[in-house]
């Protein structure tokens, strides 16, 4: 056991960014990058001035701070709720200097039980050009990515499901008679919707997912090491929380169509987004509200 904790030290301590592993009572590891932006020795010599790392976030409106963390609830299990672009937070540094950075969870064996946290310091990309990278990256309503990313993703997960046989499955899916919504309702309302949707999305998927607006409507889930079965369940999840989903202003049900499809040992880029949206497109003649597996 002690050598167990001795090699995960030093691969901790071979990090460039901010890491420490937590649970939902305390922290229980930290790297060395941890203690020289706190100019401490260890967690406990952090411990003895300072009430926890969320008291460190500094409060800003445009990052996620201990305001935000209601008492009764766990502040990784808030941040996990944000979009990738609201995973921000500020901290001072030992210097007294205010530093950015991005936050990265990772359930380790996803019981939602350890967390390995790594805080990217993303500070000089904020103060030059945060904005230009996020707007070329992600798509400003609803702050998942945009297409445009995705292309740059796609074919690097294609050679890697093509080399390592990583199962790599795609669900598309698309809100019912949207049309019918923006004719009866204000276009506030129905981007609500939208940024509504995007939530749930998030909130059903893992972290190393890739969720894409695919066009006003539509959404595209990439999903790495997932074999059909396992999209299809991420689909109903989806697309059980969307019909249960209190919608503001909406007084009718919202639904939804799915397609799913996994890359076979033929398909490029083109040939799986192709069969993926044929399943959409015959979950939609099926009487919508549905998911097909293609």
């Amino acid at each position: 056991m002690e050598e167990v904790t001795k090699q995960t030290k030093l691969l901790l301590d071979a990090q460039d960014n901010i890491v420490f592993l937590t649970n939902f009572s305390k922290i229980v590891e930290v790297n060395k990058k941890f203690l020289e932006f706190f100019n401490v020795s260890s967690y406990e010599d952090f411990l003895s001035t300072k009430k926890s790392i969320v008291s460190q976030f500094k409060e800003d409106k445009r990052f996620f701070n201990k305001a935000i963390v209601d008492t009764d609830s766990h502040w990784i299990l808030e941040i996990q709720k944000l979009t990738e672009a609201d995973r921000v937070v500020k901290m001072e540094n030992k210097d007294g200097e205010d530093r950015i950075f991005t936050v990265t969870i990772d359930d380790y064996e996803n019981k939602k039980e350890h967390f390995v946290i790594s805080l990217t310091d993303i500070t000089s990309l904020k103060e030059k050009s945060n904005l230009l990278e996020y707007q070329a990256s992600h798509d400003q309503l609803t702050g998942l990515f945009n297409r445009q990313k995705f292309n740059d993703i796609f074919l690097k997960e294609i050679k890697r499901d093509k080399r390592y046989d990583n199962a790599l499955s795609i669900i598309v899916f698309d809100i019912d008679n949207f049309v019918d919504l923006n004719n009866e309702f204000t276009k506030e309302t129905c981007d609500n919707v939208l940024k509504d949707i995007a939530q749930i999305i998030i909130n059903s998927v893992r972290e190393h997912d890739i969720v894409v607006r695919w066009a006003t409507e539509k959404f595209l889930i990439l999903l790495p090491q997932t074999k059909v079965p396992g999209a299809n369940k991420v689909a109903q999840k989806i697309l059980e929380s969307i019909q249960e989903h209190k919608f503001s202003n909406i007084s009718k049900e919202i639904t939804t169509s799915f397609g799913i499809s996994k890359l076979q040992e033929e398909d490029n880029d083109i040939s799986i987004l192709k069969r993926v949206e044929e399943a959409l497109a015959k979950a939609k003649n099926e009487g919508i509200n549905r998911i097909v597996c293609n």
